[in-house]
């Protein structure tokens, strides 16, 4: 091997590869866009306007050992980041810098770190350290920091945001809207200062509004919640069972009739053809069940534009039913050429939930498995439980069960007195009786 000192003489070097855990790693920069010119690279040109270089660290918590290497002069911003040993699950080559030492005639192979830098102009407002620095909002900072040094997934977040933000200019009738929503604004900060939502009388309000209607003093489960709230006396009278009483008691006559039915309310017709029932009491909880499969496929059906009386005919549900229906869970947005969307909100799909839930109480005597219901509204666990404890149930203890392959069964129950969660100003009033805050409201 040639030395460096004489081309013609031959000698012989040692080589060393040093880890960078045994050796401080040298610093090894490239400019992808283009290399400065000299005068910004050495100082002694007669213009130098040389290149200072700040090399930043992430905290010690980070798991991505990112490092920022930024350069400034009077005219440019230079900034690079390197993320230590996470680059050898990117990058498929590396780059190893050799020092010669003629006197101890040894070669030093150090993997160095690596920067590319790229180029801004510092009175462009493209340069983010310019904008770090300048006097931005909390939320344009963030967006300039994902912009530069933010992962791909960050990045595709960031512009699906930006996708979905409509300028106020392209807004058809935007003054009366931003009138609306500055009434609707008052109202409701006007309601915020006037209600205590820690408070037992404001819980049980708010739950009016997305409840059936209840009863407080209710001393029994089926008294709880009124059934006509939910199935009014004109759907009821529409509701036909008299073929279906002939096919539920035999199984063999069900199961043709099976694409007739939700799945949900098929496994509750089978568990009432095992029941033995009355004649009566089959009736009514066979009406409480089909109408529960009528209410699964309007849950199924975030939005439609068909006119009710086509949906009936399509559907085979009563008209009566169907305007019921969407009367509760839908709003009616009118649309041109005097058609109407009807549209389920998210608030609306919790009210419609919630119907649902105590519907399926009502057929099983106000003890329920939740396992079924997540299958159905295809929702985990922890949320059913969160729709049972707004319903006002409780779990039932010794009824739950669990194998390898996950919960198998939660069993809930709902019985008197009714009990509302809320988060009050004494901790041993946490869980209070509702029939005693009325009662006590009668007193005063």
């Amino acid at each position: 091997m040639e030395s460096p000192q004489s081309e013609n003489a031959e000698q012989e070097y040692e080589v060393a590869y040093l880890h960078k855990q045994e050796a401080t790693a040298p610093t090894l920069v490239t400019f992808p866009q283009n290399i400065p010119p000299p005068y910004f690279l050495r100082a002694t040109e007669g213009n130098a306007d040389p290149i200072d270089l700040y090399l930043m660290k992430s905290q010690e918590h980070s798991r991505k050992n990112q490092r920022v290497l930024y350069g400034t002069n009077s005219k440019f911003e230079w900034i690079g980041k390197d993320y230590g040993v996470n680059t050898e699950k990117t990058h498929t080559s590396k780059y190893v810098l050799g020092i010669v030492d003629p006197v101890e005639k040894k070669i030093k192979l150090i993997e160095p770190d690596v920067f590319n830098l790229r180029q801004y102009c510092r009175n462009e407002q493209s340069s983010p350290m310019t904008n770090l620095l300048s006097s931005y909002k909390p939320n344009e900072q963030k967006t300039l920091l994902v912009e530069e040094f933010g992962t791909k997934k960050g990045k595709k977040k960031l512009q699906a945001m930006r996708n979905s933000v409509v300028e106020e200019e392209h807004i058809s009738s935007s003054k009366e809207m931003k009138i609306i929503f500055e009434d609707k604004a008052g109202e409701l900060q006007k309601r915020i200062s006037e209600e205590d939502p820690n408070d037992l009388h404001t819980l049980i309000r708010q739950k009016r509004e997305y409840l059936p209607e209840f009863d407080v003093n209710a001393k029994t489960a089926p008294e709880i919640y009124k059934i006509n709230s939910i199935i009014s006396p004109d759907e009821w009278s529409v509701l036909d069972v008299s073929e279906l009483s002939n096919v539920v008691k035999k199984p063999h006559l069900l199961q043709k009739q099976r694409r007739f039915f939700h799945p949900l309310t098929f496994r509750y017709l089978e568990h009432l053809s095992k029941q033995p029932l009355e004649r009566d009491t089959l009736t009514t909880k066979l009406k409480q069940t089909l109408y529960l499969n009528y209410m699964m496929k309007f849950y199924e059906t975030l939005f439609f534009l068909k006119p009710l009386n086509d949906v009936s005919t399509e559907t085979g549900i009563p008209l009566t039913i169907v305007k019921s229906i969407t009367a509760r869970f839908y709003d009616e947005i009118p649309l041109p050429d005097n058609k109407i969307k009807f549209s389920r909100s998210a608030v609306l799909t919790d009210k419609l939930i919630c119907y649902i839930f105590i519907l399926c109480l009502f057929i099983h005597d106000f003890q329920l498995n939740l396992v079924d219901l997540c299958q159905t509204m295809k929702y985990d666990l922890k949320k059913m439980q969160h729709y049972s404890r707004e319903i006002g149930c409780t779990k039932l203890g010794g009824k739950s069960a669990s194998t390898g392959g996950g919960e198998q069964a939660f069993f809930v129950q709902l019985k008197a007195p009714l009990r509302f969660l809320t988060k009050l100003r004494s901790v041993n009033r946490t869980k209070q009786s509702l029939e005693s805050v009325v009662e006590k409201e009668a007193l005063e």
